[in-house]
């Protein structure tokens, strides 16, 4: 119980009332960030639709995880091996990196 409240504490999902740390998200919003959400959004350079902002990160989790795949099939990986337990040698369509 304690894991699951310490990860929602970090992924923010929880707040502690009156802490600095664990505050509410709302409270790090700029004060006039419903006013003016179209600036802000332009100032971290991403789009307001949330559609458009999952595709783009699909996207580059998708190219990611080809030259990944790439590099694990040329031996370019930089010594990062996908391996089954005990470090035997596994079968990376099917073993956890």
């Amino acid at each position: 119980m304690l894991v699951s409240l310490r990860d929602a504490l970090r992924r923010r999902e929880i707040w502690v009332v009156g802490a600095n740390r664990w505050r509410s998200p709302e409270d790090d919003l700029p004060a006039d960030f419903e006013d003016n959400r179209d600036v802000h959004y332009a100032a971290l350079g991403q789009p307001q639709d949330a559609g458009e902002f999952i595709t783009a990160l699909q996207s580059k989790l998708r190219t990611s995880l080809d030259r990944f795949e790439q590099a694990l099939a040329e031996g370019t990986t930089g010594g990062v091996a996908i391996v089954k337990k005990h470090g035997e040698p596994g079968d990376p369509s099917r073993a956890s990196v």
